[in-house]
């Protein structure tokens, strides 16, 4: 009898996970509850039924092993995913999140797709955990040559740089687009050269082309090109060999380096001028850095990991204007980890980087005529919750509000420029009425829109949410496509062209074929979410759950770098753009290795 009921129960559970797959994401404002359920569901695709088949084979063979090592940590994960997942569905299909709330009978069906994900998740992620906790602790068999374990970091860089060299030869002399382009623009005089990209790799990025220009132009694009993805295939390496020297690990070890190597997106993004591939790799390297420091450093470590800490440290904050927001916070939460006699290295490492970024850097650039960037990102998220605010609610907008709101923006404009996950037509257009204004008036204005901000926000304070929301979803959500900008940075500006002798080598029929590769990783399952942060975050997550589910929850604060990279994207103009949630994605294997090493370790050092 008690087989029978589970048998049930198991049919039960696989019939509502794959119900939530085959959930639209529509709605249906009117009719009964069966018949909204039947309109914004569509399960006759093969896919759902091989999906109930498969998860009621999954419940049926795990049942026991799930009570037995779920726990708090798999259920409050499972369900953050859950939410996660009908968000997205409902931004993606109907741009609000009606499917949610729009009354108590869709209330329900998102509460059934809801649990449908989550039953699935916790069953997965119990399964994950325990797997890799049963683990024994053992080098693996695979071994690498001698030379390669004497010399982890150059055969990683040597790998990394093989695989990379399609991509510098059939691009040649390499692609500069939209960002690289400003830079160069700015260092030569055509624009006012500001702070909007950091100052330092403007001048690099200058400094460098003017270096092999001296040849000819082409020699100018690559030689940016070459220094740039230098830096970045030595800080990938640095990575692989930490990576190597938590695990001992050969097959970790070579797959990292195969992953920076054969993952399109980094060697797309090396052969283009674009300061956010270099920050990627020196994020990456900083984080490795980090990681190594707080699992070798209650066994001692020496100076050179900390000088080495402060220059990647150093360089996160010149390669990104918020690089120290996330690098001051995670060493300090650093200090959680290392001996006593360590922490005064560390804050004296933090008091060094706030002089050098805080202090004397604006200085300098004030110095060499470098104008300070516009506030405008600072308000972007504001700017927007007001934007959606006027374009639902025009007629709940009073005088006062509206005179506010038009002094910082064009009010008539705000509801045909929205884009809910783009928020730069709305900055743009602050931009327009704000800039050119002096500090006292623009603080005076700020000052009345805020008010009309916070009005505004009382009466509909969902609005503002639901803004905030579709803006960024798409970090959490790990089936949103981007539509706002081009995934990979192939191509050329023309105002380049037009005052540089710059142009690709090879012909386009032959660039295609490295083209072609890269967005042929779009297509196929895994390698499609590789495409996507929202699988970043939730790695990230997954791993940080790990360490919470073998009771070293304290290791999440050696992952603040990496977390604080995804607040950044959450607060960024664009939902969902990978560009931004690259440097993620490149902290990954190291991220993942550190957290079993780590875990392991404790585990060992307990026994």
């Amino acid at each position: 009898m008690k087989k029978r009921v589970n048998y049930l129960l198991w049919t039960l559970l696989a019939l509502l996970t794959a119900m939530s797959f085959s959930m639209t994401g529509e709605l249906q404002r009117k009719g009964t509850f069966l018949q909204k359920l039947a309109k914004e569901m569509d399960g006759r695709n093969a896919e759902f039924l091989l999906i109930f088949i498969g998860t009621v084979l999954l419940y049926a063979k795990t049942w026991e092993s799930f009570k037995r090592t779920s726990n708090w940590v798999t259920h409050l994960l499972s369900a953050f995913f859950a939410g996660c997942m009908v968000i997205g569905l409902s931004f993606t299909a109907i741009e609000s999140w009606e499917f949610i709330f729009y009354n108590k009978k869709q209330l329900l069906i998102a509460l059934m797709t809801f649990c449908g994900f989550w039953i699935l998740l916790d069953f997965l992620l119990s399964l994950l955990y325990s797997y890799l906790a049963n683990r024994k602790i053992a080098e693996n068999r695979m071994k690498l040559p001698l030379v390669m374990q004497k010399h982890p970091l150059l055969f990683a860089f040597l790998i990394i740089e093989i695989c990379w060299a399609p991509y510098f030869i059939l691009c040649f002399p390499g692609s500069v687009p939209f960002d690289g382009w400003r830079q160069i623009w700015m260092y030569n005089g055509y624009s006012e050269f500001y702070n909007l990209h950091p100052w330092q790799t403007t001048l690099l990025i200058g400094w460098l082309m003017d270096l092999g220009c001296h040849i000819s132009d082409n020699i100018g694009v690559f030689t940016v090109v070459l220094v740039f993805s230098l830096i970045e295939s030595f800080c990938y390496s640095v990575a692989c060999s930490k990576i190597y020297k938590w695990r001992k690990s050969a097959a970790a070890y070579l797959l990292s380096a195969l992953f920076f190597g054969c993952v399109p997106l980094f060697g797309s993004f090396a052969q283009a001028i674009l300061k956010d591939s270099l920050f990627t790799g020196l994020l990456c390297c900083y984080v490795a850095v980090l990681l190594d420091i707080c699992i070798t450093g209650k066994n001692g470590t020496v100076i050179s990991q900390w000088l080495c800490l402060f220059i990647s440290g150093l360089s996160v904050c010149i390669g990104r204007k918020n690089g120290i927001y996330i690098v001051l916070p995670s060493m300090i939460l650093t200090a959680v980890y290392v001996e006593r006699k360590k922490w005064k290295i560390i804050v004296i490492t933090m008091i060094s980087l706030f002089l050098l970024q805080g202090v004397v850097s604006p200085k300098i650039a004030t110095a060499i005529g470098v104008a300070p960037g516009s506030v405008r990102a600072m308000l972007a998220i504001p700017l927007q919750q007001t934007a959606r605010y006027v374009r639902a609610y025009p007629e709940d907008v009073t005088e006062e509000e509206k005179a506010a709101i038009n002094a910082v923006m064009d009010f008539d404009q705000l509801g045909a420029i929205y884009n809910p996950e783009n928020y730069d037509p709305v900055k743009l257009n602050f931009a327009a009425k704000m800039d050119a204004l002096s500090q006292e008036e623009r603080n005076s204005r700020l000052s009345e829109y805020f008010k009309a901000w916070r009005s505004m926000f009382l009466k509909h304070p969902g609005i503002y949410v639901e803004a905030t929301l579709h803006g960024s979803y798409g970090y959490f959500y790990p089936f949103h496509e981007c539509g706002v900008q081009k995934l990979f940075q192939f191509g050329t500006k023309k105002e380049i062209r037009k005052h540089f002798a710059v142009k690709y080598v090879f012909p386009r029929r032959i660039r295609n074929i490295i083209t072609g590769w890269s967005y042929l990783w779009l297509k196929f399952p895994v390698t499609a979410q590789l495409m996507n942060p929202g699988m970043y975050t939730w790695i990230l997550l997954i791993a940080a759950g790990y360490l919470f589910y073998r009771k070293k929850g304290l290791g999440i604060f050696a992952l603040a770098a990496p977390a604080l990279n995804v607040a950044v994207c959450v607060a960024s103009p664009i939902n969902g753009l990978v560009r931004y949630a690259i440097p993620l994605l490149a902290c990954l294997p190291a991220i993942v290795c550190w957290s079993l090493a780590y875990s392991e370790k404790e585990s060992a050092d307990n026994n």
